[in-house]
């Protein structure tokens, strides 16, 4: 096989995060076949051949529809696309060259199946046999497989084929780099005895190499500890998740002569969870001098991450910023053992302030360290550590300690007045300093070795309020920590992510997860719902849970309240109405008829752990199946839970087909509605205070549906428009409707 280079893998990580933007609900029934993004605008085509021409060189393409190929030509790639089976089938054969699709010189074809079923084919039709997927026109033409399932040959005489992923009825060992192997089923995945990281699923046999081809934007995954003679940092890392696992990196010595060398260099936006650096086996001091675990930027988070350093070579984590960016460094859960600086920060030049948006070091532990931290942010928080025997430098007010404990020899100095410096705990070992031109510090409400504050522990400040002081380590009236910690349970097999972080931190929810065979809806935290992207302030302990829907519904089963016996029970005239089984949905909720009403009439079912789920937001596939049951259509057979329905939604003019699993607008369910209604005229007009944000396609059927009283605003008035809709409203739309 062809050797692989780094850049080249870069672009295969890279095309593994391309996306397309939801169909608007406006479309026709004529729904094309093809969807097309290029120069970042997106059209539709109904030709697979003038959708590759109209991508352009780094367009995309994604298949709504199966499609047969012309047997004259066959697919001609003249263009460095990806391709989206998006669970669809392209099927043909050109009729002389005995080949589905066939790249032409200079040109790459990117291929994947971003599909949830992950169906996505491209089967050669031939009896004779012949290529599924060639290179054979030009020596420079190039074709990457991150998925599908293929039905043919890969010819690559001439170019070259990069087999990433997909599954294949032939043998493609040959065409799979390192880190990746074909198993009995012919399907191309991860080859656990040489892997050590993976990148969505492509395995590499370098940690480097793997970062590399993540960066920007990608997702690391350590299967293995890795050891390293001889490392070169790695620059510029912008947006990636490094999930290490619990498993360990450790360095034995750098390769480049540069000072301040580190691991990892940040261009900032980076999450590092759960990953130990070993910097215990480096060099003479000539040639690590300086060394840095992770030189940070902006944005970046750390959490679990463990750096054990070299006394006094090296740094932790050094953060550095960019004038103008407010995203804060936030460092978490972390250890530090034998480091010269654990926890470093910049400043600019000629004043005692970073560049950093904040910089936030929370439920951490110092061991063995000169330094376990140099604030110089302006908005830098010490929350809930722990220091045996290193220093903390507060360089500046603006800046809060709190909730820490400071034990065998610690120290904190102070440069100038903190904003805060309360509920610490300093062992009669330890001690204040403060530098000349510092303020007064007040030193009150802190915990001193068990009495009033010593000589000896308040060191060389100038200190304020030492008559008020804490006598036992848990101050007496609760928990020595202001700092709270933050749980996520994504509900998929992935690990919980858990963090500590100070009372008041403004945390952004994680994107959606991904679940084979279940929708993501919500991100669930005691009674609040939050969706991926907005920003809960943590106040407390907090859990934030993923809340799946699984498909097929669960079926539902009504409960009667009538007598039991069954003779009895034909006899009687007018037997009490079926019951519901829902622990979540009370007689006394607002839509509790109206959930009745639709399980009644088997337009709607429950979830995966027997509840109704009221307000979890409703999914496109969810509207296509309410919409199809209401016509009387059959929607229990296809290749998935949604596929009849689709098809039928398609058929009716009444959806697109596009984005199965996304959550769906209020206006996009009520123009859903109206058109299986026959687009009735609206009479009226929409006085909603927030009238003006109804779209413009759906403005018939948002007027037509408030002025028939399908839909109501909320206390203000307001249709909210563009909020998904969610289960519960769902259900009283579609009851109400019944009834008009």
């Amino acid at each position: 096989m062809k050797g692989i280079s780094i850049a080249v893998l870069a672009l295969i990580a890279a095309a593994l995060f391309l996306s397309f933007s939801a169909f608007a609900e406006s479309a026709g029934s004529d729904a094309p076949a093809i969807a097309v993004t290029a120069d970042g605008q997106q059209k539709y085509s109904l030709s697979l051949a003038s959708a590759v021409a109209d991508a352009g060189d780094g367009g995309s393409v994604k298949l709504l529809q199966d499609v047969e190929i012309d047997s004259v030509s066959g697919l001609a790639i003249t263009c460095s696309i990806t391709l989206d089976l998006n669970g669809k089938t392209i099927s043909g054969v050109h009729s002389s060259q005995k080949k589905v699709i066939y790249v032409y010189k200079n040109k790459t074809l990117t291929i994947t199946d971003n599909s949830l079923e992950q169906t996505g084919k491209v089967v050669n039709t031939s009896p004779l046999g012949g290529n599924v997927l060639s290179t054979s026109m030009s020596d420079d033409a190039g074709i990457i497989v991150l998925g599908g399932s293929y039905e043919g040959q890969l010819d690559n005489s001439k170019g070259e084929i990069v087999v990433l992923g997909g599954c294949f009825d032939t043998d493609v060992s040959g065409l799979v780099p390192a880190g990746m192997m074909q198993d009995e089923s012919g399907r191309v995945v991860l080859d656990d005895a040489v892997a050590v990281a993976s990148v969505n699923g492509v395995g590499y046999v370098s940690l480097r190499d793997a970062v590399i081809a993540a960066n920007p934007g990608g997702t690391v995954k350590m299967l293995k500890d890795v050891d390293c003679e001889s490392w070169e940092q790695v620059w510029e890392l912008s947006g990636i998740v490094f999930e290490g696992g619990g498993h360990t990196l450790s360095i034995g010595g750098i390769t480049s002569l540069e000072n301040h060398d580190a691991v990892f260099h940040s261009a900032g936006g980076n999450i590092f969870n759960d990953l130990t650096i070993d910097l215990s086996g480096l060099g003479a001091p000539s040639a690590a001098q300086g060394f840095r675990a992770f030189n940070a930027a902006n944005g970046d988070v750390f959490s679990k991450v463990r750096i054990t350093g070299c006394g006094d070579l090296t740094f932790g984590i050094f953060a550095g910023g960019v004038q103008g960016d407010e995203r804060p460094v936030i460092i978490s859960g972390c250890e530090f053992t034998n480091c010269r600086y654990a926890v470093g920060s910049e400043p600019m030049p000629g004043t005692t302030l970073s560049s950093l948006g904040g910089l936030n070091i929370s439920g951490c532990t110092f061991t063995g360290c000169g330094y376990a931290a140099i604030l110089y942010s302006d908005d830098a928080a010490f929350c809930g550590n722990v220091v045996f025997g290193g220093r903390l430098n507060v360089m500046h007010g603006g800046q809060s300690v709190t909730g820490n404990r400071f034990a065998e020899g610690s120290r904190v100095k102070f440069y100038d007045a903190p904003a805060l410096f309360s509920r610490n705990s300093i062992s009669a070992d330890s001690r204040l300093d403060a530098d000349e031109n510092a303020p007064v510090i007040d030193v009150s409400g802190n915990y001193w070795g068990g009495g009033a504050p010593s000589a000896a522990q308040l060191g060389s400040a100038s200190v304020t309020g030492e008559d008020v002081y804490y006598t036992s380590p848990d101050m007496g009236d609760g928990d020595l920590s202001t700092c709270c910690t933050v749980t996520v349970q994504y509900g998929n097999g992935e690990e919980n992510l858990v963090f500590s972080c100070q009372r008041g931190y403004a945390y952004v929810l994680p994107d959606a997860p991904r679940r084979s065979g279940f929708t993501f809806h919500y991100w669930s935290c005691g009674d609040a719902a939050y969706a991926p992207g907005e920003t809960a302030v943590i106040t407390v302990d907090t859990v934030f849970s993923a809340v799946w829907v699984r498909h097929p519904d669960v079926e539902y089963v009504p409960v009667p309240d009538g007598p039991e016996d069954a003779e009895e029970a034909e006899d009687a005239a007018e037997p009490e109405a079926p019951g519901l089984v829902f622990s979540d949905v009370s007689p006394d909720a607002w839509y509790y008829d109206a959930v009745e009403y639709v399980c009644a009439a088997g337009l709607m079912d429950g979830v995966a752990d027997g509840t109704f789920a009221p307000d979890a937001a409703l999914t496109r596939a969810m509207v296509w199946t309410i919409l199809a049951r209401m016509s009387g259509a059959d929607t229990s057979e296809g290749d998935s839970w949604y596929s009849s329905a689709m098809e039928w939604a398609v058929a009716q003019g009444i959806s697109d087909g596009e984005d199965a699993v996304s959550p769906i607008t209020r206006e996009q369910f009520v123009t859903m509605l109206w058109r299986l209604s026959g687009c009735p005229e609206a009479s009226g007009t929409v006085a909603a205070p927030d009238a003006a944000e109804i779209s413009g396609w759906a403005t018939e059927a948002m007027t037509w549906a408030v002025c028939a009283g399908l839909v109501e605003g909320d206390e203000t008035g307001a249709v909210a428009p563009s909020a998904y809709a969610s289960r519960a409203a769902a259900a009283a739309l579609v009851m109400r409707c019944a009834e008009f």
